[in-house]
């Protein structure tokens, strides 16, 4: 027998014999994470951060442990129910849920746009808001609970928006008024609701109040946020001058013949992957690129963060691209460029990622232009007079840069790399912020958030020396957490050793390890590159051949091994330090 979920308003749910008692906000909190997840499993660590965020106990594991048995004792005999897998759980078999369906009716409307059916597009609209209105896991505490409430509140929004488009075509002007009237005082600075209202008021005859709204808009845009509306509300304010009775293009059912400017834009994407629950410290950057990054009026802004690989950078990317949300209502765009030299194949083209962002932005994979130059065109087309943020993860090159770069004031884009790019810093004139690994106070949070207090506390010496081993690098310590739940639980002693024995000498280890990092971030240098790299790396470690046959670089100061260590250098792997000597970059 089948549960059926609700997490749009209260969380609750029913069996056949009706409803069924889910327990205290915390624990709703844990069946909420583990539902959203869709079937896939949820680690320990990330149901805490879900449920306590920065402020997790450290009894937090015993009482997830403990919610997860009660809410197992009500689901028992139906089905689903909640299955223990390494390291954390997994919510199987759940297929009735309200949220699931509200998404599964937006997609319906989509598709019936796609084919021009508005009346079709309306009726399924309505349903999608029926069934999603109101708030998300209502009074479920917990950042991961925050999230999903700042989404659903996007989607509604959308779907809302999307629905007066199809009163408009359908000739509900007096209705569509009505209703964006109250919507527009409730999102002062949303100009697509705006510009439905221009219509509406228009449509109905009332083109004094159209123009007021747009006066009333404009008024609002430059005295908070310093901008001018968006071309196409400026070319809809002339059409209702004019008294023009037509829809301006876009607007209302779709004609074959639109161009793919006009056809996508009421689209809004929202690509950015889901932020690390258990973010530590970078307050200090986070404000930084908040100063830096912003949108702002006089031109496109573009931010640049640096560091060895492991540092932090994507998931400091991510954090402050979801904080910013509010900032960039027309959408935001992600791309990995796999620019690590060795991670996951080649590293993506240029190309492959404008077409993917154009067919985010709403156009139809039988309209992606030919070039690359054309593609980059329409793309800039479709950006201007918006505010989107791009973010553009693991960049190797200036040169993949220019083409993705949003070409008009109010959009943003934030880029990561291991190395500087000089084009894009002289170009658009910014420092690039380097991020750091993190200080011992920030490495031992980020173990007794994943590992609890107790746990860290327990053997001072084996944290001390596992900090050590990981030298303040994210991903080294979330390697270091993974083999503390590995054989169910060994101690942070036998953890250090194992990082300590061989940089992780057993072959389920060396996957992992911080060496194979190094390895594939440098696939393809020459010996003469390499050589030196062991060497300064191990320099007491005469086994390796490599190390063995490169006395002449690391053994002398940078000055003049300068040939050599040029390319790790530019990637942070080594700096100088004093009295010309090299070093490791975050040891």
């Amino acid at each position: 027998m089948q549960i059926r979920f609700a997490v749009l308003g209260t969380v609750r749910a029913w069996s056949p014999d009706g409803e069924l008692p889910l327990g205290g906000a915390k624990q709703k909190a844990v069946l909420a994470a583990l539902l959203l997840a869709r079937g896939k499993p949820v680690s320990m660590e990330r149901i805490i951060s879900a449920v306590w965020g920065e402020e997790a106990p450290s009894a937090a594991g015993t009482s997830v442990r403990s919610y997860v048995y009660r809410l197992r004792r009500v689901f028992a005999p139906y089905c689903p129910n909640i299955v223990s897998i390494p390291g954390g759980y997994l919510l199987s078999a759940a297929r009735e849920v309200d949220a699931w369906r509200f998404e599964e009716l937006n997609a319906q409307a989509v598709a019936a746009r796609d084919t021009a059916d508005t009346a079709a597009e309306l009726r399924l609209l309505e349903q999608a808001l029926e069934v999603g209105a109101g708030e998300a896991l209502v009074g479920v505490p917990g950042p991961f609970a925050q999230q999903q409430r700042e989404l659903h509140r996007e989607l509604l929004l959308a779907a809302t928006e999307r629905r007066m488009t199809c009163l408009l075509a359908l000739g509900h002007a007096g209705q569509a008024a009505a209703e964006l009237a109250s919507l527009v005082i409730h999102h002062p600075l949303h100009e697509g609701m705006h510009e439905l209202l221009m219509l509406a008021l228009h449509q109905s005859g009332r083109q004094a109040r159209s123009l007021e709204v747009y006066v009333q808009l404009q008024d609002r845009l430059r005295s908070e946020l310093g901008l001018d509306p968006t071309p196409r509300l400026k070319a809809l304010h002339l059409r209702v001058l004019r008294n023009e009775e037509s829809l301006p293009p876009g607007m209302g059912a779709r004609s074959r013949g639109e161009s793919p400017e006009q056809e996508t834009a009421s689209i809004r994407p929202m690509q950015l992957p889901a932020p690390t629950y258990t973010f530590v410290g970078r307050s200090t950057m986070l404000e930084r690129l908040d100063a830096t990054v912003g949108p702002a009026p006089s031109q496109p802004i573009v931010g640049l963060l640096v560091g060895v690989p492991g540092v932090g950078k994507t998931a400091l990317a991510l954090r402050w691209a979801h904080r910013m949300i509010g900032s960039f209502p027309d959408g935001q765009l992600y791309a990995d460029f796999r620019g690590s030299l060795g991670r996951d194949g080649e590293a993506r083209s240029v190309q492959s990622v404008l077409n993917d962002f154009l067919m985010a932005l709403g156009v139809g994979p039988d309209r992606l232009p030919p070039t690359q130059d054309a593609a980059a065109s329409l793309y800039r087309s479709l950006l201007a007079g918006k505010r989107i943020l791009v973010v553009l993860d693991d960049m190797a090159a200036s040169h993949q840069v220019t083409d993705l770069i949003p070409g008009t004031p109010g959009s943003s884009a934030l880029i990561t790399s291991q190395t500087r790019l000089p084009q894009v810093e002289t170009a658009y004139q910014i420092q690039p912020l380097y991020v750091r690994p993190f200080t011992d106070a920030e490495a031992r949070e980020f173990l007794v958030r994943h590992l609890g207090v107790r746990r860290v506390e327990n053997d001072l010496p084996a944290t001390r020396a596992i900090l050590e081993l990981c030298g303040g690098i994210p991903l080294n310590l979330t390697i270091a957490v993974y083999l503390s739940h590995d054989d169910s639980g060994p101690s942070l002693r036998s953890v250090a050793a194992r990082l300590r024995a061989s940089r992780f000498g057993r072959a389920q280890d060396r996957a992992l390890s911080p060496d194979r990092l190094f390895e594939t971030s440098f696939t393809s240098p020459s010996r003469r590159v390499r050589q030196p790299l062991v060497r300064v790396s191990n320099p007491g470690d005469e086994s390796s051949t490599a190390g063995s046959a490169a006395p002449s670089a690391a053994d002398r100061p940078v000055a003049e091994a300068s040939g050599p260590l040029t390319e790790p250098a530019e990637r942070h792997f080594v700096r100088e330090e004093t009295c010309g000597e090299a070093g490791f970059s975050g040891n």
